[in-house]
């Protein structure tokens, strides 16, 4: 078994670092082929990154699924948690350009999930739209409310994109990198016969206003929801 030793996760200022346990020999020739066989592919992989196509408007961001330590500066260090937390069902909403706030009426996103999915090609929410909790808004109202409940990292997430949101924030930093909110604008909606209107974002492009915005998104679900004059 070879043997272990404390190695760091640099901070790129170099002020900081989070400690690792490292394999590590104490032969220098062993450790030198131990570490070309186990280690090098992941230097290597860091320096595949094409920088050379981007500038300071298009940064180029790089995520290192690693806990092994490695020489090359970061901004940072997340879990396992907060990365399922920003790949699930919330970053998949902000990427497809909607989210739907805290409050009443959040079985709208039941026909706003399967929308989704009609119009991207590869939708992670297919998963989740085939979960029975999903058979009607009501019980997708419930899955969302025992999502926040169950794990603080999901939770967390909801409530940081709430506030930056309801503040018209520009952006909202996700796993060290800034992710866009600027053309997200507020629209009333609610599933058709339903009581309660929910508080939704959309994400405009150009001229639209969010009511076109949502029907270009959500496709032909667009039928089962109805949106609030202003």
């Amino acid at each position: 078994m070879v043997p272990q030793k404390e190695g760091f996760i640099v901070l790129r200022n170099q002020d900081a670092g989070w400690p690792v346990r490292r394999d590590f020999h104490p032969d220098p020739l062993v450790e030198c082929a131990r570490r070309s066989i186990t280690e090098a592919g992941l230097e290597q992989a860091l320096a595949r990154g094409r920088n050379v196509r981007r500038n300071e408007n298009k940064p180029l961001h790089e995520y290192v699924l690693t806990n092994a330590a490695t020489s090359r500066p970061v901004d940072g260090t997340f879990t396992r948690a907060q990365l399922e937390a920003v790949a699930g069902w919330v970053g998949e909403l902000l990427l497809a350009g909607v989210w739907v706030r805290d409050g009443k009426g959040q079985g709208i996103l039941q026909p706003i999930f399967r929308g989704i999915c009609s119009q991207r090609r590869e939708c992670l929410l297919e998963y989740t739209i085939g979960d029975p909790a999903f058979e009607s808004p009501e019980r997708a109202a419930k899955w969302r409310k025992d999502q926040i409940a169950d794990n603080y990292e999901i939770a967390r997430l909801v409530a940081q994109v709430n506030r930056k949101l309801e503040a018209s924030s520009g952006s909202i930093d996700l796993l060290f990198a800034p992710f866009p909110l600027g053309a997200f604008q507020p629209i009333k909606a609610k599933i058709k016969g339903s009581r309660y209107f929910a508080q939704v974002y959309v994400r405009i492009d150009n001229n639209e206003i969010p009511e076109e915005a949502l029907q270009r998104i959500l496709g032909a679900e667009m039928r089962h929801i109805e949106v609030k004059p202003k």
